[in-house]
């Protein structure tokens, strides 16, 4: 019997886009800018496992089917158990955050430890869990429900955030490059919502909050410390 041949699809959003689609199972994926999941042939009928980059929120169909779903991120595995959630495994954050908006999933680490004792934690609706690259431990917390799914409402929402924790996610959002010339401005924290605004406005707000200016050329940003100009 001829064994068949096994090969991987790669769905992407860019920086500036998001892309919303339904996979062979009837899970609906929503991917966020800068994000990309890939699975093999085989998804929807002998497994179905992905591989996340970036977040994306998933809705998970369980209907009819007889393998688990399951993401998989450079830190962390999520089995699903018949549920709605989101996964932020963005590269710089060096964690992978699960948010369970509906349901239900299993959360375990991928870090190898010497004795492999990384138990899955259950993480129910309303929940969250942040798993580290640099240890296996699990501590599940309350989410912010609407803070961690406002980016699939073209929402930005920052709660106290560092400026420069801040700037990938602007980047994503907008397709932009953002400069930071003075350090100070670095750990200067930030508070503000934006819903579905022009990045210029954007910009000016951030620049008062900050004590800041702005310029714009093209596609690049570059903030300055008021007192620098």
């Amino acid at each position: 019997v001829q064994k068949e041949q096994v090969f991987e699809s790669t769905v992407r959003a860019e920086y500036g886009e998001q892309v919303r689609f339904r996979m062979r199972d009837g899970t609906v994926v929503t991917l966020n800018a800068g994000s990309k999941i890939r699975h093999d042939n085989q998804f929807g009928n002998e497994n179905r496992e992905i591989y996340l980059a970036g977040e994306a929120y998933f809705e998970v169909n369980n209907e009819g089917q007889k393998h688990p779903f399951i993401v998989e991120t450079d830190d962390a595995l999520i089995k699903d158990i018949g549920t709605k959630f989101n996964i932020n495994a963005y590269e710089e954050k060096e964690t992978t955050e699960v948010v369970v908006s509906e349901g239900e999933v299993e959360v375990s680490s991928q870090m190898e430890t010497s004795t492999r004792s990384s138990k899955a934690v259950s993480v129910k609706q309303g929940k969250m869990v942040n798993v580290s690259r640099a240890s296996d431990q699990l501590i599940i917390k309350e989410a912010n429900i609407n803070q961690a799914l406002g980016w699939l409402n073209k929402k930005l929402i920052f709660d106290n955030e560092r400026f420069e924790d801040i700037v990938k996610r602007l980047e994503r959002y907008y397709n932009i490059d953002i400069t930071i010339k003075d350090e100070s401005l670095k750990k200067k924290v930030v508070k503000a919502s934006f819903n579905n605004e022009r990045v210029e406005q954007v910009m000016s707000v951030l620049a008062i909050s900050l004590g800041a200016n702005y310029e714009i050329e093209g596609d690049s940003i570059s903030f300055r410390s008021e007192d620098q100009f």
